[in-house]
């Protein structure tokens, strides 16, 4: 058997975890729709964050090949 990261292990022991845990809960229809309309909401803000200290970035390096 081959070993494996530790922390790539609990990594994917709480993934399993946390499915396990929404498959469980007993949710509305409405509920869900929320859940994944939040999730979706997270992940677009998170790449526009990344997009913008991606801009900032470009802005200093151009700043201080100027100088």
């Amino acid at each position: 058997m081959k070993r494996q990261n530790p922390k790539r292990v609990q990594r994917e022991v709480r993934k399993e975890m946390e499915m396990a845990k929404l498959k469980s809960v007993k949710t509305t229809q409405a509920q869900e729709v929320l859940r994944l309309e939040l999730e979706k909401n997270k992940q677009l803000k998170k790449s526009l964050s990344k997009s913008e200290k991606e801009e900032q970035l470009q802005k200093k390096f151009l700043l201080r090949q100027t100088i």
